[in-house]
């Protein structure tokens, strides 16, 4: 139910935790209580950080799980970078995955447009 809350309505995470301090607040039991709060403080700390917007991600066609980001790090980071005998230091792997993402998501040439203009520089006409 609160799952599909936080997905449903654009205040779903105000409306979860307070359904969560009011779930807390009936509980007995002073542990129970505690793991409660860690949970509503744990929620609430993502909210602040802005990772609980998932009616407007939904909205947008925005993934709301982990599958695809997980698919496109094993696609991505694992294949390329895990072989056998490869070696990068922090530059070089950056440079390996920039192009490989870029390659994979079909935005190579919008990426080497915007390389190639930092390479240009002007050129003075000799007298």
């Amino acid at each position: 139910m609160w799952r599909e809350t936080m997905k449903e309505f654009a205040d779903g995470t105000q409306r979860v935790l307070k359904m969560m301090r009011y779930r807390r607040d009936q509980q007995p039991d002073a542990d129970l209580r505690d793991a409660i709060q860690g949970d509503i403080d744990f929620i609430a700390n993502q909210a602040e950080n802005g990772r609980t917007r998932y009616a407007d991600a939904i909205a947008r066609n925005y993934p709301v799980g982990t599958g695809v980001t997980e698919a496109a790090a094993k696609t991505v980071v694992n294949v390329r970078m895990k072989r056998a005998g490869s070696r990068f230091d922090q530059h070089g792997g950056q440079t390996v995955l920039l192009f490989r993402s870029a390659l994979l998501s079909k935005r190579f040439q919008p990426l080497s447009e915007q390389l190639e203009m930092t390479y240009r520089g002007r050129v003075l006409q000799a007298a």
